[in-house]
């Protein structure tokens, strides 16, 4: 299936989820050719001879995927044992780590195991990268239940001869898409206009992207609302002189969350302003139904340094607490809550556990000669993991904008992060004159989803009249959907998982790829966990359907999404709740994600960051839809088909309090 198609169709009367009993799993030893393995589909499914079986060989197979041969590499050897094997098959490289113990604690969907004491009190040690124990003692059969499956670190991968590509962002060619052109954006210290964090949200209910924003330099809240997330608006909100401000008291930087769990419709929107109470700086809470009218303050979070931020877990259900340690070097602390009205806060800032900052990684400015420190975290939910945008300070010179750029880090647990590209995702600009001359941030949210690509947007400074902290816009940039990491093979490459699961109903089998030459292409053989290839029986015919290379359709495209198919082989529904391995052989192609989704469309059920086009929810569950042209209007939301009425205008309800700051 590609972006915009549906997948081939499949009489109904074939279907291993349609009719029970018409076709049942048989697990068969291609090796030594064991009897298949009946039942009803009522029956549990039993333990079969393929997953007892000795390891599967990799190296010497005939065409027709069937292992063999005198010189054969077991698959799942330790690194010391693998030799070099036969011109038939790549060299496999071992990315299994070695296991440290933990005390058990919560075990989120995807097998991780947390530890015992959590939030962990012995994360963070200056200089030296965050120890990441879901990779050091990845779960023994791992959830792909949820979201499409990236490969930006080791935790799906038990081997592999690929080798990683990351990705590299893309500019706007008309950045900046956004600058401080009203009167109310020039007050304070001089011109601002744009996201302090803060955030940019796809709302489904009136079919509109919105960008919160800091207007004037620390003085209000303001919404710029677009149809197509590139082409701003900011609207009159209360009538020809009025502005765009939504919330017209003094901050500092800010998060906006579009909260899809909430209980009640007028806290969809939760906004956590920066500001200082008491001399102290904290975070109060306002909700709000539409991000237009907010409530006053909530609650009031004292003592969280003045540019801490806020993001939701979906994966574990907490509010996290990005918090700015007040010493140096800047660094962050950790807290989460569950209910943002009950549950405790901290009562000082050292209560909450130290958590991540920049390490010896992190390459020092020869220019500016000083270590690089953690400026700020945003992080959202994308698919079956946390992205994370760490801001990166390295020095100033007192000259340009602050030296912060943007690198990327992941996480799958929302507490440890890997970062393994150490380049920098948003960049500064080295032009003086340019927008993002300096002070480089990320946006509440992360990003959002929009057919074929991902959208990154960021602030950035020029400086006026003398001020380098002032003038402040918005950019804009993509990378491809799932691109954050590209597992390449330069002629022919392999790639096995560690053992995964799926607990849907029906499973279809997807992948985001791309090929890189006319003959360049991706099979895919499941196996058990031994690595023995797995064949389906049916009833009726007692007809064998290997799930192997050979009978695997090759897919020669470059597409996000498309349908992974073997013949005769409708769906894996039938391999439900058993754990097995994916064994991806690519050809002078760009593997980036997989995923076993419920529905032919392609729908991952995973987490979509801040949203995008279609999208109705926080998760996907419109599969090949969200690839419809951005013209698309659900049929509530189309003008009339007449040529003497015309189409009603966007309407947003006004915010009395903010009236004040018209000009």
């Amino acid at each position: 299936m590609s972006d915009n198609s549906d997948p081939s169709p499949i009489d109904s009367t074939n279907r291993m989820s349609g009719i029970p009993g018409v076709v049942w799993l048989a697990l068969t030893v291609v090796i030594v050719g064991a009897a298949a393995i009946f039942g009803r589909r009522d029956k549990p499914a039993e333990i079969s001879e393929a997953e007892a079986a000795p390891t599967r060989n990799l190296s010497g197979r005939n065409a027709g995927g069937v292992p063999g041969g005198t010189n054969a590499t077991p698959l799942l050897m330790p690194t010391a044992q693998i030799q070099t094997p036969a011109q038939t098959s790549p060299p496999i490289v071992h990315v299994s780590t070695p296991s440290i113990p933990i005390h058990p604690g919560e075990t989120t969907y995807n097998g991780i195991i947390l530890p015992e004491v959590w939030p962990p009190t012995n994360a963070y040690v200056e200089g030296r990268p965050m120890v990441v124990p879901y990779l050091t003692n990845p779960p023994a059969v791992i959830n792909v239940d949820n979201g499409r499956q990236l490969f930006v670190d080791d935790f799906l991968i038990e081997t592999s001869s690929l080798r990683r590509v990351w990705a590299k962002l893309e500019l706007h060619t008309n950045n900046p898409v956004m600058k401080p052109d009203q009167a109310w954006e020039q007050e304070g210290r001089g011109p601002m206009a744009m996201p302090f964090s803060d955030g940019v949200w796809w709302d489904p209910t009136n079919y509109m992207f919105k960008m919160w924003y800091l207007a004037g330099y620390n003085k209000a809240t303001a919404m710029a609302v677009s149809s197509n997330g590139v082409d701003w608006i900011k609207p009159r909100l209360h009538g020809a002189k009025g502005s765009n401000i939504v919330q017209p008291d003094t901050r500092d930087s800010s998060t906006v969350w579009l909260d899809f769990d909430a209980k009640e419709a007028r806290e969809r929107f939760k906004m956590f302003r920066s500001h200082k109470i008491d001399d102290q700086w904290a975070l109060t809470l306002h909700v709000s139904a539409d991000g237009t009218n907010w409530s006053s303050g909530q609650r009031n979070f004292i003592g969280a340094g003045d540019r801490s931020t806020v993001f939701w877990n979906p994966f574990r259900k907490v509010w996290v607490f990005s918090l700015r340690d007040p010493d140096t070097p800047r660094k962050r602390r950790y807290w989460e809550m569950r209910d943002l009205m009950t549950d405790r806060s901290w009562q000082n800032i050292e209560e909450a556990p130290l958590w991540v900052g920049a390490d010896g990684l992190d390459a020092v400015d020869p220019k500016l000669g000083v270590k690089p420190q953690l400026y700020n975290l945003d992080a959202t939910p994308y698919e079956s993991l946390m992205i994370g945008l760490f801001t990166i300070w390295k020095g100033d010179d007192g000259k340009r904008p602050k030296h912060n750029e943007v690198y990327l880090g992941y996480s799958r647990d929302g507490f440890h992060w890997t970062r393994p590209d150490r380049e920098p995702f948003i960049r500064m600009s080295d032009d003086p004159t340019a927008w993002n001359y300096g002070n480089v941030q990320s946006v509440g949210g992360g990003f959002t989803v929009v057919g074929r690509r991902l959208n990154f947007y960021f602030s950035g400074r020029a400086g006026a009249n003398g001020d380098r902290a002032v003038n402040g816009a918005v950019g804009l940039g993509s990378i491809r959907r799932d691109g954050f990491c590209g597992m390449v093979a330069d002629d022919e490459g392999l790639l096995l998982t560690r053992p995964i699961k799926f607990d849907k109903l029906v499973g279809y089998v997807f992948l985001n790829m791309q090929t890189n030459a006319p003959d360049g292409e991706i099979r895919i053989e499941i196996v058990s966990e031994r690595g023995n290839m797995l064949e389906l029986i049916k009833n009726d015919t007692k007809e064998k359907l290997p799930l192997s290379k050979a009978t695997c359709m090759p897919l020669a495209h470059d597409q996000t999404l498309m349908t992974v198919n073997w013949q005769g082989v409708p769906d894996i529904s039938v391999l439900k709740g058993r754990p097995i391995r994916l064994l991806f052989h690519v050809k002078k192609a760009t593997l980036y994600s997989f995923w076993i989704g419920p529905r032919r469309r392609g729908a991952s059920t995973g987490y979509n960051a801040a949203g995008g086009l279609h999208f109705t929810g926080h998760t996907d569950t419109i599969g090949n839809l969200s690839y419809r042209g951005e013209d698309y209007r659900p049929a509530h939301l189309r003008p009339p088909r007449t040529n003497q009425i015309k189409s009603p205008p966007i309407t947003i309800s006004t915010n009395p309090a903010a009236a004040k700051q018209g000009k």
